[in-house]
């Protein structure tokens, strides 16, 4: 008997065989080659070769949770701008308060100040030698009740008696005791 390589009614077979296995290689092959390339593109979208599924999900989620982070973080930022614009406000609005009211009392300051010359002239020459202490009480006194119809230049403060008709200085004050009214208006 000879060897199998010899015998002719073996070989078909055996290349069809052999045939139909080139053919399935190929085909896995090819299946291979697409698997591979789908491996290079997740290696490239990832950075990682030795990811599954999971972990590509996992390392993408992660990605996703630091932008959304940094956003946040920029929202606390413009939140907290805005809150400190607002204080910022609401101190300028009170700092604008007060100063209208520390104006506002300086001139009544002024015009107190005014208003206590303007009495003090009258009661000093109402003084005379050879009244009494009692009469100069109550010319004194007289005087503190004159009608205040006059008012304050800035504030609108009743003035005593001793302001009436005259004009204002170039203050925008009358004229204090001793000083002449402006003339010429």
């Amino acid at each position: 008997m000879g060897s199998i390589t010899d015998s002719p009614s073996l070989y078909p077979p055996l290349s069809t065989r052999i045939t139909k296995h080139v053919t399935v290689i190929e085909r896995k092959q090819a299946t291979i080659n697409v698997y591979n390339k789908k491996i290079e593109q997740l290696v490239a979208s990832t950075g990682h070769e030795d990811l599954g599924l999971l972990e590509i999900q996992a390392s993408t989620l992660t990605k996703q949770l630091e932008g959304v982070g940094g956003e946040i973080k920029e929202q606390q930022q413009l939140w907290l701008l805005v809150r400190l614009s607002q204080e910022k406000q609401a101190r300028i609005a009170a700092l604008l308060t007060l100063q209208a009211q520390f104006t506002i009392l300086q001139q009544r300051k002024v015009c107190t100040e005014t208003k206590r010359r303007s009495v003090r002239g009258p009661q000093r020459a109402a003084a005379r030698p050879g009244q009494s202490e009692q009469q100069s009480a109550g010319q004194t006194a007289a005087a503190g009740r004159a009608p205040q119809s006059q008012n304050c230049p800035h504030l609108r403060l009743p003035l005593s008696a001793g302001h009436q008709g005259e004009e204002p200085g170039p203050s925008g004050l009358p004229p204090g005791p001793g000083q002449a009214a402006p003339s010429g208006a």
